[in-house]
């Protein structure tokens, strides 16, 4: 019998507006073991992460309504342990400066290095 993954069972939040990327980045992560819902705008991340409990949340910045730079501080108000991922296409020094001033735990660029997120995850 083989042991359950570490990340089994973990429970993460993807926010991203492109629903191939999200669509995508969900199956995968499910094959992974974890439990994955998704949010495509800020509002509906706001509101989900508000009134659900995640392990961890991989955020897309430029959303259709709006940036998510107060999305960590709003999370981590609610629940402090939550880890919350930047995952963008913006990957100057300055936009990897401004993730982390806004609290975000780690900045991901994309294309999305798979094997960088499972260790940030597990």
């Amino acid at each position: 019998m083989t042991a359950p993954s570490v990340c089994a069972r973990r429970r993460v939040l993807i926010v991203e507006d492109h629903r191939d990327s999200a669509d995508i980045l969900a199956q995968l992560l499910t094959i992974k073991g974890f439990e994955v819902s998704v949010a495509r705008t800020h509002a509906e991340a706001i509101e989900t992460s508000l009134h659900e409990r995640f392990d961890a949340i991989i955020c897309d910045i430029a959303l259709p309504d709006g940036n998510s730079y107060d999305l960590p501080r709003q999370v981590k108000a609610e629940h402090p342990t939550t880890r919350v991922l930047a995952f963008t296409a913006l990957g100057m020094p300055t936009d990897v400066r401004a993730c982390r001033d806004a609290g975000f735990d780690d900045h991901l660029l994309k294309p999305l290095d798979l094997d960088k997120l499972l260790a940030l995850l597990c």
